[in-house]
C-alpha cells in the first residue's frame, strides 16, 4: 500500500479554533471593543470589531478579519448588508455614543460654541460653515425643492374647448381663402 499523506492543517480545521475576539471580552486599551452579537460566526464578528475600530473602513476590515485582499471589498460589502451584521455594528455604535454622552443637543451646543470663537476671532469663513451647518439642522436651508404638478391635460384640453366661441367655430370650419 502507498504512503497517504497526511492532511494539511486546512481552513476547515482552523475554522474550528477559538475565536479571534471573545463575545464578553473586556476592552484591553487600543484593543477594538468587544462583539456583542452571538449570532456571528468567527470573521464576522472579527470583521465587526475592525470595522467599529478602524473608522468603518469595510476593506481593511475585511482583511483584517482573515478574508482575502483580493475580494475584501466585496465581501465587506456583502457583510454590510447582512442584518446581523448591521444590527451589531448599529448596537455598537449607540453604545459608544451613550458611554460618551453625545447626542444631538449637545453636537448643536458645540457647534454654537465654536460659531461663536470664530466670529470674536473674526474668522468668518469657519463661522460661516457653522452657520450654515446649524441652519440645514434647523430646517431653514432646504438642499432640494419638491414641486407637485397637480393639473391633468384633460382639464386643461376641457377649459380651452369652453373659451372657444361661435366665431372660434366658424373660422376653423370654415377657413379663409388664401
Amino acid at each position: 500500500m502507498p504512503d497517504i499523506p497526511r492532511q494539511k492543517n486546512t481552513i476547515a480545521r482552523q475554522s474550528r479554533k477559538k475565536p479571534l475576539i471573545p463575545i464578553n471580552a473586556k476592552k484591553r486599551s487600543g484593543s477594538p471593543d468587544p462583539v456583542v452579537g452571538k449570532d456571528l460566526n468567527i470573521r464576522e464578528r472579527a470583521f465587526c470589531s475592525e470595522y467599529f475600530s478602524n473608522g468603518f473602513n469595510g476593506m481593511r476590515a475585511a482583511i483584517a478579519a482573515g478574508y482575502s485582499e483580493r475580494s475584501a471589498n466585496q465581501i465587506a460589502s456583502e457583510l454590510l448588508t447582512r442584518p446581523k451584521v448591521k444590527e451589531v455594528i448599529d448596537t455598537m455604535t449607540s453604545n459608544r455614543l451613550k458611554r460618551l454622552a453625545i447626542d444631538a443637543d449637545w453636537i448643536l451646543k458645540e457647534t454654537v460654541e465654536l460659531y461663536e470663537k470664530a466670529k470674536k476671532s473674526d474668522a468668518y469663513g469657519p463661522a460661516a460653515n457653522l452657520l450654515k451647518m446649524m441652519g440645514q439642522e434647523a430646517g431653514v436651508f432646504q438642499e432640494k425643492k419638491e414641486v407637485n404638478h397637480t393639473v391633468k391635460i384633460e382639464n386643461l384640453l376641457e377649459s380651452a374647448a369652453k373659451d372657444v366661441t361661435d366665431a372660434d367655430y366658424e373660422i376653423i370650419n370654415n377657413p379663409p381663402d388664401q
